[in-house]
């Protein structure tokens, strides 16, 4: 690409993503969705005529992943071809075409739209208390596609929807199970996939167990007060503060950069903080994380190998 073609393309695609304002910053210091921005326009500088997109958006947060697709959408309409691999079938529909894939065949393939007219039966959406309880039992009677857990609702496809939702809410609430709201919906790509696989390879999976029963509910099992992070002049967490009681799930919800993860580093002693406190099951983490290790887990935002070092030097490294 000449030099001046170059740069004026390098500042349109900084500008379309978004990271224009983050010229300065090393390509390491990015977020995980800013770092697939940019790889995304590394691979456009040259305008290429077919493009491979290997999971482009996995691990993006929403505002990033629609930036994502205003860039690609541009592209094809100057015609290019674009093939991707995603498993967000949510993303998938806005493809002219999809290939649903399960060890390593294929099991669909068509427009979104027709997948979605070939689901058997018709599809209700179930939101009940508990949910665990109301989808093992829905999945004891006979239905098209079985039940599945989509977010807080159920999913089931049968035969005559509307005349059975009397016979289903009755059945529910006869096992204890209080249902504010049943209807029929328009199936989603995610639907025809589940479809796809039922009675082959999905198993009923077992309902979550509840965590801290032996427990006092009300005590603290990890408190932030005033979080503070920075990296140079970069702010990354800045006066965090909060509670999480025993047996709760917490979400930190936000953009790719909005300083989810350095937070998560905070409350596990992996760093330390400018300013403010975290405690762990009563235990300061920047003081003595090793008190409290033992009865934690972390998974992180990625894990890389290192391939000169051995198995055991990495898992200690990490």
């Amino acid at each position: 690409v000449p030099h001046k073609l170059a740069e004026q393309r390098q500042q349109e695609l900084l500008h379309f993503s978004r990271l224009t304002p983050f010229q300065d910053r090393l390509a390491e210091h990015l977020s995980g969705g800013m770092q697939k921005k940019l790889a995304l326009c590394c691979s456009l500088i040259h305008q290429p005529e077919v493009i491979f997109l290997d999971e482009p958006t996995t691990g993006v947060d929403p505002v990033s992943r629609r930036d994502f697709w205003k860039i690609l959408s541009r592209f094809l309409a100057q015609g290019i071809t674009i093939l991707v691999s995603t498993p967000y079938l949510d993303e998938a529909e806005r493809f002219s075409r999809v290939a649903l894939m399960h060890r390593g065949k294929i099991i669909a393939c068509d427009t979104p739209q027709q997948l979605k007219t070939e689901l058997a039966g018709e599809l209700l959406e179930i939101r009940a208390e508990p949910i665990g309880r109301a989808a093992a039992t829905l999945r004891k009677i006979p239905t098209t596609s079985g039940a599945y857990i989509f977010g807080d609702t159920i999913h089931i496809s049968v035969d005559k929807a509307e005349a059975r939702l009397p016979e289903l809410k009755q059945l529910l609430t006869e096992n204890g199970v209080i249902v504010p709201d049943i209807r029929r919906v328009a199936p989603s790509l995610e639907d025809v996939f589940v479809a796809s696989l039922a009675g082959a390879e999905e198993k009923a999976a077992p309902s979550p167990v509840s965590a801290g029963e032996k427990h006092n509910r009300g005590e603290v099992a990890i408190n932030a007060s005033e979080l503070t992070r920075k990296f140079g002049d970069f702010t990354a967490v800045d006066r965090v503060s909060f509670e999480i009681k025993r047996g709760e799930i917490f979400g930190l919800l936000g953009p790719n950069g909005s300083g989810k993860t350095t937070t998560i580093r905070l409350l596990c002693g992996l760093l330390h903080p400018n300013a403010g406190e975290a405690y762990v099951l009563g235990q300061n983490m920047a003081v003595s994380p090793h008190k409290v290790r033992a009865k934690m887990g972390y998974m992180s935002q990625r894990f890389s190998l290192f391939r000169d070092l051995t198995v055991e030097e990495n898992i200690n490294f990490y």
